[in-house]
């Protein structure tokens, strides 16, 4: 008889133990495919809101900035060195900094003033579009400025309101005036949250008495290039600045994703370990209950390595069917969630890690890694799981086999 269709007939002649184990493959590989969609969903959105959403791909600063953030630390003769950025197809914005005090009624808060170009954020990053209430600031709107989330509770103050901003100017004397709150962000990370205050780049340098310079540029990307030679590249075409990239910028988030874009294999085996062991224990019922006809197989002349494969085509055909039903179980669910995300919004109105905010609704990502690398690795562990149970049927002695009771 054909070794298929021995292994065909062989599994149905014990129906329950193999649907039921046919029905746990499936199960466990619909849910690592769901799982490997949702860690590379998780990673995709940490990367979404550390990089886009504020930080960008890499930033450049002088070198002396990061160390005291002191106004007077700023890059100059930024506009050659943005059009040089442009030209190799970044994407650019910049930034200016101080600190402040803002103050409503009676309400008062320290703030970290930015300035920045409203357009080219909007080019850049994604935080332009991440607006609780109100809107962005308009290039034409000198006195508009948007606050972080916390900051305006603290100042309890909503759109429309006018709030009272001092500061130190850079040439020493006392700045203040009066500016519109335009917009309110959603949660971005704590220092936006608590102290963030965004106004034109022009605003900022008529408040702070700053004619000339930037203290940040914002450098992102399309596509896949690789981060570390985009670094050098821009390295390269500001050799007198400080570039560091979102990863050197933000250890703790870098640490993170790379935790969970590897957190998959180690979840993949010991989940289809299990798995592994309930395939061996059905080979193995499977080889105890026909010992007798093994030994009766190979006294008529069947070979040690036929006996082995007639249990490898069983395994075979019952991962196979799992693998199937399970397939379509994981990205019908995976697909779902990839759509819809899932909801956490019941639990907190806002969720941080390491500082950056994120979105309350976590999205799945199902890719063709997500979805093979859980397949090849059912098919790996059932295999070994029924080596040693055919290894077993295969060197049985006929004579004894065919005594044993």
């Amino acid at each position: 008889m054909n070794t298929w269709r021995m292994a065909w007939r062989n599994i149905w002649r014990a129906k329950r133990r193999s649907l039921v184990t046919m029905a746990a493959t499936a199960f466990a590989l619909g849910t690592m495919i769901f799982f490997a969609g949702w860690t590379t969903g998780f990673s995709t959105q940490i990367r979404d809101s550390a990089v886009l959403m504020t930080m960008g791909h890499i930033q450049i600063h002088h070198p002396e900035f990061r160390d005291s953030y002191s106004i007077y630390k700023f890059i100059p003769d930024f506009e050659s060195k943005i059009k040089a950025l442009k030209e190799a197809q970044f994407k650019i914005s910049y930034r200016l900094y101080a600190n402040g005090l803002a103050a409503f009624e009676k309400s008062s808060a320290g703030v970290q003033i930015c300035g920045v170009d409203a357009d080219l954020e909007k080019q850049t990053i994604q935080l332009p579009n991440h607006l609780l209430k109100g809107n962005w600031l308009d290039r034409t709107d000198k006195d508009g400025v948007v606050l972080g989330r916390y900051l305006s509770e603290t100042l309890n103050v909503k759109t429309g309101d006018t709030i009272v901003l001092v500061s130190q100017a850079a040439d020493g004397s006392m700045a203040n005036n009066l500016y519109a709150v335009r917009g309110i962000l959603k949660n971005v990370s704590e220092d936006i949250d608590r102290a963030g205050l965004f106004m034109n780049t022009d605003t900022f340098r008529e408040f702070m008495s700053f004619p000339d310079g930037v203290h940040e540029i914002i450098v992102s990307y399309e596509g896949d290039r690789d981060l570390n030679a985009a670094a050098k590249q821009v390295a390269d075409i500001v050799p007198d600045m400080e570039v560091k990239t979102w990863r050197q910028i933000s250890p703790e988030l870098s640490d993170l994703s790379n935790y969970t874009e590897t957190m998959l294999i180690p979840f993949l085996v010991i989940f289809y370990t299990a798995v592994a062991i309930l395939i061996l224990n059905a080979m193995l019922m499977a080889v105890y209950e026909r010992i007798r006809e093994f030994g009766i197989m190979k006294a008529i002349g069947m070979q040690p390595l036929r006996v082995f494969s007639v249990l490898a085509a069983e395994s075979l055909f019952m991962t196979t069917i799992g693998t199937i039903i399970g397939a379509a179980f994981g990205l019908a669910v995976a697909l779902h969630f990839q759509k819809v995300g899932i909801d956490f919004t019941r639990f907190s109105d806002s969720i941080t890690l390491s500082g950056v905010a994120f979105e309350n609704i976590w999205k799945v990502k199902v890719t063709v890694q997500s979805v093979v690398t859980p397949i090849l690795m059912l098919f790996v562990m059932s295999a070994v799981a029924t080596i040693y149970p055919a290894i077993k049927a295969s060197v049985l002695s006929p004579v004894r086999a065919m005594r044993h009771l």
